[in-house]
């Protein structure tokens, strides 16, 4: 998962670590990556990867699939226009299998709002 564009005020912010086309394959050392397809919104992509050790001869072994989500809507400096584009993302995002490893500003509000969304009910406040 990641919050951001990949270019945004001229600097390279995330590298463009995959295939650009569906059913194409690029190769990282011994790793094998491959587009399966792109799915885009309003303020995000899901892109499905197919992952193995370029080397390996047991396909069903060594092949991951990768689901990766890119939120588009978080501007350099500043926070989304809309709130509830992040929070659409957010239900995207657990309704498949994440995990967030890194706490800085942008995916720390992301983790801020999932908190935040399970504290809250129709029949209470928000609890502090």
């Amino acid at each position: 998962m990641f919050l951001c564009h990949l270019v945004e005020d001229g600097i390279v912010k995330c590298e463009h670590y995959w295939p650009d086309a569906p059913r194409t394959t690029r190769l990282y050392g011994d790793i094998s990556v491959t587009l399966v397809r792109t799915t885009s919104f309003a303020n995000y992509d899901v892109r499905r990867f197919r992952v193995c050790a370029a080397n390996s001869y047991d396909d069903d072994a060594a092949e991951h699939v990768v689901t990766q989500y890119q939120f588009t809507a978080w501007p350099d400096h500043g926070v989304p226009r809309h709130p509830l584009a992040l929070l659409d993302f957010h239900a995207k995002v657990s309704a498949g299998k994440m995990n967030l490893y890194r706490d800085v500003s942008p995916p720390g509000s992301f983790a801020t709002v999932a908190v935040r969304r399970f504290h809250v009910s129709p029949s209470r406040r928000l609890a502090h």
